[in-house]
This record gives C-alpha cells, structure tokens and sequence, in this order.
C-alpha cells in the first residue's frame, strides 16, 4: 500500500505542481534571495513557499516538498 500511496502522491504533484512550471515560478522570485542575510533568508524562503502555493492551489506543505524534491531550496 505504502508504494501506490507514494506513487499516486508523485502523480498528484506532478498534476498540480509541474516541475518545469514551478522551476520557472521559482526562478521569478529566487532574486528576493539573492540579497538577503543569512538571518533573513529562512523568513524570505516561507513568504515564497506562501506565494506559490497560492499560485498553484497547494498547501504550504506540499509546496516545500515539491521544491525540496526538485532540489530547489538547497
């Protein structure tokens, strides 16, 4: 069970949260980072995972995984 609950979860994400499109999203608000500090930047990283899961209907949640998962918050 816990491998179809795993594959129909990649499913999911990858419906409502495209790789390219949510690369290309993020590309749009990765320069809010780039002059942030150290100190700054975690609180910077939760206002875009906000801002894109409004833009693609997810939760907070899902929307960090989806960027952990496409290496995009490392």
């Amino acid at each position: 069970i816990n491998l179809y609950n795993s594959e129909a979860d990649e499913c999911a994400a990858e419906l409502l949260m495209p790789a390219a499109d949510v690369r290309a999203a993020f590309r749009r608000h990765q320069p809010r980072l780039r002059p942030a500090a150290p100190h700054e930047r975690d609180s910077l990283v939760r206002e875009i995972i906000a801002d894109l899961a409004g833009e693609f209907h997810v939760s907070h949640g899902a929307m960090r995984i989806r960027l952990e998962e496409l290496d995009l918050l490392s």
